[in-house]
């Protein structure tokens, strides 16, 4: 039977001694930033106590034809950290005038001279992105503050962020080492790396297995980040150099206007709106097995271009884009709230239904019910799992099962009036509730003027002046909340109620009204505003 893997301890400086290792095109460029800084200080410290230092396990997948010649499936990091520290003792050494000692790390970890290697004669070699960077580190014996400034003039050029990272990694060690003056210190930083810093290698022959291997690993809680692993199965998948260049632009593309924890909420919610509902730890597996063809996995990146822009719209919303008012106040509500469970839902929306206008109920609904629960402090797992029937049923443009899901998930009548009358709204996010909430009772009363975000939330009796108060709660209540201009929010301050009245009687907003006829307020107006308050979203916020 042919051995599917193999795995043996090894020292770093030992592997790359002898073996010769290749980046695949498709995966990220160099990333460490303080990483590489803690990595050279463990490796420091474990010198000073003599002791051997793990870094990590390592995955390769074998080249067929060449012996000691891998693909790295992962270690990349790790191993071009370690080549750059190579680089910067090999480069101080020579500028100590040490020349058969830097020619040494040279010619053994940094440089391999082999007349059928056709890819030049670095040991490492890196993306397509980050091998002129790392080769002019690595190739070139010089100065090192020579070498910094012609660094800087090429980075001046081109601003590629993993190329300023290896600069950084670079002149972060030689801050560091050129500190030392004893040649023997330096050599013996290198003895560690081929005697006592450790790593275990393992390899394979198969791709399927290499993954497999690299899945395990992941749901076991070390560094390797689903986003890497659904790319790079993706790309595995594809196989093609040149098609995997123009996939690569794509997702690139999607990396620039997103960041990488936005990027796994992407690929997230793409899946629940696309096929089913599914936890983040689960989604490489599911990417794996759904996903079995090269065309499958093409139709995939093309699809998650196009779902980055609705991410990217969804998250800021905007008129030009969802034609409609209402529509980007109550996207924009669930934001500044801090509810992200619609976003697969919109995905679907917005897919299926091109004409964004005609969704507006599809929308209301959707917010409808969020609010509802919010105020209600539902479990936001139980919305989740029916995440997956929601889209189905709007991707079959069944909009009556979905309206039937959404009001099954709707907290009922007396419970959501309770909840909402004894809400006390304290935090940040409770008071973007407490605005959205107000906006949509003065829009529905008052056609003429539409409540905007250049208003401020204010309290009618000062948070500040609450222990004149004997339920000093009720300042956080509801009804003791109201609209002003910015302008007459700032006049308003910590003033008593009498003098706020000056403003009310004066205000637009049908809100404020009533306001202007109470004598006193305490605790008895705050809860009868409250209970009026809640009796107006009862009749609003309802399918």
């Amino acid at each position: 039977m042919v051995e599917r893997f193999h795995a043996y301890p090894i020292e770093i400086g030992k592997l790359l001694l002898n073996s010769k290792f290749k980046v695949p095109k498709y995966q990220r460029s160099y990333s460490w930033r303080r990483e590489a800084n803690i990595f050279l200080e463990d490796i420091l410290k474990a010198i000073k106590e003599d002791k051997s230092y793990f870094i990590g396990p390592m995955i390769f997948l074998r080249t067929p034809k060449i012996r000691d010649r891998y693909i790295i499936i992962d270690g990349q990091q790790r191993l071009i950290t370690t080549a750059i520290l190579l680089a910067i003792i090999r480069d101080v050494l020579k500028m100590m005038g040490i020349e058969e000692s830097s020619n040494d790390i040279h010619r053994d970890y940094l440089i391999e001279k082999r007349a059928y290697i056709q890819e030049g004669d670095l040991r490492i070699f890196p993306n397509r992105i980050d091998k002129q960077f790392f080769e002019e580190i690595v190739k070139f014996k010089e100065n090192p503050d020579e070498k910094i400034k012609r660094l800087e003039k090429l980075l001046r050029s081109q601003k590629i962020d993993s190329w300023k990272k290896m600069l950084t990694c670079y002149q972060s060690f030689y801050e560091k080492l050129r500190k030392i003056k004893d040649v023997h210190q330096f050599l013996r930083i290198v003895e560690y790396l081929e005697k006592k810093i450790e790593t275990v290698i393992m390899e394979t022959g198969s791709d399927e297995d290499a993954y497999l291997i690299f899945e395990t690993l992941n749901a076991r809680g070390l560094r390797l980040s689903q986003v890497d692993l659904i790319k790079n199965f993706l790309f595995n998948k594809i196989g093609n150099e040149r098609e995997i260049e123009y996939y690569e632009s794509k997702w690139n593309s999607i990396l620039r206007e997103i960041t990488s924890r936005d990027t796994l909420r992407l690929l997230r919610y793409y899946w629940i709106s696309k096929y089913d509902f599914i936890r983040e730890k689960e989604l490489f597996s599911a990417f794996k097995h759904k996903i079995t063809t090269k065309k499958h996995a093409k139709k995939t990146i093309d699809e998650l271009e196009i779902f980055k822009d609705h991410f990217v719209n969804v998250r800021n919303p905007s008129r030009s884009v969802f034609q409609s008012e209402e529509i980007v106040n109550m996207l924009e509500d669930l934001k500044l709230i801090g509810i992200t469970q619609h976003i697969p839902i919109l995905f679907s929306l917005l897919e299926n239904y091109p004409n964004i206008r005609k969704v507006k109920r599809r929308i209301w609904v959707l917010y409808v019910t969020l609010l509802r629960r919010i105020i209600c402090k539902r479990n936001p797992n139980e919305f989740e799992k029916k995440l997956g029937e929601l889209c189905r049923s709007l991707n079959k443009k069944d909009i009556k099962k979905y309206e039937e899901i959404l009001k099954e998930l709707s907290p009922k009548r007396e419970e959501f009036k309770t909840s909402l009358t004894s809400y006390l709204f304290k935090t940040a996010k409770d008071r973007h509730l407490a605005k959205a909430l107000l906006r949509i009772i003065e829009n529905t009363k008052c056609k003429e003027i539409k409540v905007n975000r250049e208003l401020t939330l204010e309290h009618i009796f000062p948070e500040s002046r609450k222990n004149e108060l004997k339920e000093q709660e009720c300042v956080y209540k509801i009804g003791n909340f109201t609209f002003l201009l910015q302008s007459e929010n700032i006049k308003a301050g910590a003033k008593n109620f009498k003098k706020k009245k000056e403003i009310f009687k004066y205000s637009l907003l049908k809100i404020n009204k009533k306001l202007k006829n109470v004598g006193k307020w305490d605790e008895q107006e705050i809860n009868k505003r409250t209970d009026e308050i809640v009796r107006n979203l009862e009749r609003i916020l309802k399918f």
